[in-house]
């Protein structure tokens, strides 16, 4: 007789920890810059006011992305997906979301980072760098394992 036993395997680990990691140093790297003068540019109805910050910490984290998962995109807030491309893994960064609070020197914008796969969301990374809080949520996959 056989007993069945569901256990949960965790599978996006390596990506939470990568991911986790980048939006704290990102945070870091925020905070150095507090303080300094704002480049404000306007990208219109959709994404509103943008600044070189939010630039700069966009490569930051795109380009850990890109060095931890060689294979998956890494996309821009307001930046088209390419059609071909949407079965793929897609990381979306949001290095500074809510810009109009960061311009206004208000703590209340936080840095995110999601990872879709099959077009279904899979890993979401929501830091907010004023009071230290991180949320970090991913998938699991259920296993089902026999027992002989």
């Amino acid at each position: 007789m056989s007993i069945v036993v569901a256990s949960e395997r965790f599978i996006f680990d390596a990506e939470q920890e990568a991911s986790t990691r980048l939006a704290y140093e990102a945070g870091r790297m925020a905070h150095s810059l507090a303080g300094q003068p704002l480049k404000v540019e306007d990208e219109g109805e959709t994404l509103g006011p943008v600044t070189e910050f939010d630039r700069e910490l966009d490569r930051y984290v795109g380009n850990g992305l890109r060095q931890q998962c060689p294979t998956d995109m890494a996309v821009s807030e307001g930046s088209p997906v390419p059609a071909s491309d949407l079965s793929a893994r897609i990381w979306y960064i949001d290095p500074i979301d809510r810009n109009i609070e960061l311009i206004s020197e208000n703590d209340e914008w936080t840095i995110l980072i999601r990872l879709a796969q099959l077009q279904r969301p899979v890993l979401g990374v929501v830091y907010r760098p004023a009071n230290g809080l991180l949320e970090a949520v991913a998938r699991a996959s259920a296993g089902i394992e026999a027992d002989p």
